[in-house]
This record gives C-alpha cells, sequence and structure tokens, in this order.
C-alpha cells in the first residue's frame, strides 16, 4: 500500500493481476458487456490509483475497489444511450465442475442451468443484480453490501428477497429469455 501512494506503477500492477478478474466478471454481470466490463475496471483502477490516499484502511482495499467498479456501472447503466446488449458466456469461460461419475450429458444439462440463470440474472433490474453479484457471487455479508453500496441493510434485504423471487418464478416457468423481458 505504501509503495501504491508513492505511484509506484508496480504496486498498482499488483493489484490489478489480484483484483482485475474478479472486478471485470462483477462487472461484466452488471453491464453484460464484456468490453465494456474491462473499460469499466479499467478506469476504476485509475481512480484507485489517482485517489488512493483517500483510503484510510489498508484492509478494505478490496471492498474499496468493488465500490468503486459498482459505482461506474450504476452510472453506466444510468446513461439515457446504455443499452443492454446480451451476450452469452464463452464456453471456455463456463464454471462447471464435473465430477468423476458426470457424464458428457450431465454436463451439458447443468452449463445449459448455470447459462439460464445468468440470463435471467442479467434481465434483472440492476438493484437486484447487483445485490444477488455482491451476495451469491462475492459471498459478501449483509454488512459488507452496505458498506459497498451506501444501501440500508433493510433495503438490501428487500431487494435479495425480490431478486429471489423474479429468478425462482422464472425459472419455475421454464421462461426463455424472450419471454422474460
Amino acid at each position: 500500500m505504501e509503495r501504491l501512494r508513492q505511484r509506484d506503477e508496480e504496486a498498482l500492477q499488483y493489484i490489478m493481476n489480484r483484483y482485475g478478474n474478479e472486478l471485470i466478471r462483477s462487472a461484466y454481470l452488471m453491464v453484460k458487456d464484456q468490453q465494456l466490463a474491462e473499460e469499466i475496471v479499467q478506469d476504476g483502477f485509475v481512480k484507485v490509483f489517482d485517489k488512493i490516499h483517500q483510503l484510510q484502511d489498508e484492509s478494505k482495499l478490496k471492498s474499496w475497489l468493488m465500490t468503486i467498479v459498482l459505482n461506474q456501472c450504476r452510472s453506466k447503466i444510468r446513461t439515457k444511450r446504455f443499452r443492454f446488449p446480451f451476450l452469452p458466456f464463452d464456453p471456455s469461460e463456463r464454471d462447471v465442475e464435473a465430477g468423476e461419475d458426470d457424464s458428457p450429458e450431465e454436463l451439458v444439462v447443468q452449463m445449459q442451468k448455470s447459462e439460464s440463470l445468468v440470463e435471467h440474472i442479467h434481465n434483472l433490474d440492476h438493484h437486484y443484480r447487483e445485490v444477488i453479484i455482491l451476495f451469491y457471487y462475492h459471498d459478501y455479508s449483509l454488512e459488507k453490501m452496505v458498506e459497498i453500496t451506501n444501501v440500508k441493510k433493510s433495503t438490501i434485504k428487500s431487494r435479495l428477497r425480490r431478486a429471489r423471487m423474479q429468478l425462482r418464478d422464472r425459472l419455475e416457468k421454464g421462461e426463455t429469455i424472450d419471454e422474460a423481458k
């Protein structure tokens, strides 16, 4: 952290390597565009480099980075000309674990279920998408989510409940993405 405060680019590179992929995945889930997600995270690291002196507690670096990235995602989502293109997952990036007894057919079904869930998450309102990503993808506690989003705990709980209900309803109905819109 001290090297980062002294504007050491190698220290910034270390932070980028350590947190970059995780931040890009989160941004992608928010904005649904890989290039835009990468741009947002890159801009976030520039902000970090410029404003590192504002970080008081070094142990909160990761949540501070996440806050910056989520704020930039929100900003992009709010712009009137921003639209949500749906980009399907690159098959090489699918996160499906193969068990010893899983057949190829079972793996395909798991991948389809995972892709369907992600598609439905993409179609949630950005407030709901944000809490789902933070809670389930990053495993943040409600208290940490309050810190990152600057939203009341009761509001986060409510958004999580509504997001879960919407996802459950859509998945139970077997809606396709076109029907969900």
